[in-house]
């Protein structure tokens, strides 16, 4: 149920067990909610910052509308088209088969590390190509062994 904090005044959501013990989300244990599952699904949050108020309603009222928009289109799978391309890719070990006893967060991993081993490879033959100024590349992107986690 959605109700308010009667100490802090704060939003919380709440629902009691039949044990008679309360479970209370507040903005904190939501905030940590958010972050596993943007982590879990591999989701950076689009920051947008805007100096007046007329923008930022303008901004909410541009979100609610593409939130409207995408409730009115048909529910089509995303993983489908993710797993048929790691199933095809050359650098991806595992079947059609074999990918069920992936974990989801091991799966999405597996897709940013052949994503950033292609990036790497394709940068450094435009590198020995002659195609790509090397003053203008950030050399991060060519280590495909990095830490993902730190670029969000």
């Amino acid at each position: 149920e959605f109700g308010q904090n009667n100490k802090t005044g704060e939003h919380v959501l709440f629902q009691e067990k039949p044990s008679g013990e309360e479970v209370i989300i507040d903005n904190q244990v939501y905030q940590q909610i958010v972050k596993i599952l943007r982590t879990i699904h591999n989701i950076t949050p689009k920051v947008e910052k805007v100096k007046s108020d007329t923008m930022k309603e303008l901004l909410v009222e541009i979100n609610r509308e593409d939130i409207a928009k995408s409730a009115k289109k048909e529910n089509t799978s995303t993983l489908l088209p993710l797993i048929s391309s790691m199933v095809n890719s050359s650098g991806f070990k595992y079947d059609v088969n074999s990918i069920c006893n992936l974990t989801y967060y091991a799966f999405m991993d597996a897709i940013s590390r052949i994503n950033a081993i292609n990036n790497a490879n394709a940068m450094l033959s435009g590198i020995y190509g002659g195609f790509v100024d090397t003053s203008k590349l950030d050399k991060n992107q060519l280590n495909w062994m990095r830490d993902f986690r730190k670029e969000k």
